[in-house]
């Protein structure tokens, strides 16, 4: 039987399938890195007040993929960048990008096509509204999900800090794609 995917803007129909990607993949990640799940617990409430706040706007709402009709991730855009980020790494420091933010896609459904189908809508919706970069980050000792941006043709601008832990800065000029 095919994969049906589909990618769009989430809904607040979205939340509890999102608080519980979320949930997964936190539990997953501690458990490759061998330490406690000190993530705290996501629950829907919240998830649905950002998408309800967020509008449905292309540039600035959350964004989930699914695969007959089962939501199996979802991932989080918008064009204020993060404090944290150090700006000056970037190609054209000034330039429009959007930023992509709390990327999940549930541990059951990596490495099936879903993560990369997500990302390469969003990056389409961003060139479609005349954003040129995307940008986004994720820790050095995450080499799956290294080695999926650059896969995916985003560049190392280099680190920030959060809370005394390294960053990956990356960046993908839309342009040049």
């Amino acid at each position: 039987m095919g994969r049906n995917i589909e990618v769009r803007i989430a809904t607040v129909d979205d939340a509890q399938a999102m608080a519980e990607i979320q949930n997964a993949v936190n539990v997953d990640m501690a458990r490759r890195e061998n330490r406690a799940n000190t993530a705290r617990i996501r629950t829907a409430g919240p998830i649905r007040e950002g998408i309800e706040m967020s509008g449905g706007q292309p540039l600035s709402s959350p964004y989930v993929v699914a695969a007959n009709g089962l939501v199996v991730g979802s991932l989080y855009v918008g064009l204020e960048p993060p404090d944290f980020w150090n700006q000056e790494l970037w190609e054209e420091s000034g330039s429009n990008g959007l930023g992509i933010f709390g990327f999940n896609i549930h541990p059951n459904a990596q490495r099936h096509g879903y993560g990369s189908a997500l990302m390469l809508h969003v990056e389409q919706v961003a060139l479609e509204n005349g954003v040129e970069f995307v940008r986004l980050d994720t820790y050095p000792h995450m080499t799956q999900a290294v080695n999926f941006y650059l896969k995916l043709g985003y560049i190392d601008r280099g680190r920030c800090q959060v809370a005394g832990k390294d960053l990956i800065q990356f960046e993908k000029n839309l342009t040049q794609s």
